[in-house]
């Protein structure tokens, strides 16, 4: 993991990077299609949740899936993220327009 500021970058490669995150006030996740089945993205998403759990005045995070993304919206609540609301005309530019914000509670006492 590299810090810069505020900025976290987390990156998991063999010969080419397969898999990154980066942290900022919007969080990018992606991992390469053929290296989804090695736990990549898990091990991303549990990175963010170690981090985000330093930090004991967060109380939930929140990240968004475009409808119609049965395999995203799967590992998210694999994860433990639910849906919060359908958000409908979230994006513009693709279609499905519409998104499921998802929300993870952390650290609650």
């Amino acid at each position: 993991v590299f810090f810069f500021n505020d900025t976290a970058t987390t990156e998991i490669y063999t010969e080419q990077i397969v898999g990154s995150v980066r942290c900022v006030q919007e969080t990018a996740i992606g991992v390469l299609e053929p290296y989804r089945k090695y736990q990549i993205g898990s091990q991303l998403v549990e990175e963010i949740l170690r981090m985000v759990k330093e930090k004991k005045n967060i109380k939930s995070i929140y990240l968004h899936v475009q409808v119609g993304n049965d395999v995203a919206l799967n590992f998210y609540q694999r994860l433990g993220f639910e849906i919060a609301e359908t958000i409908p005309d979230y994006y513009t530019n693709i279609t499905p327009t519409a998104c499921n914000l998802l929300r993870k509670k952390v650290n609650q006492e």
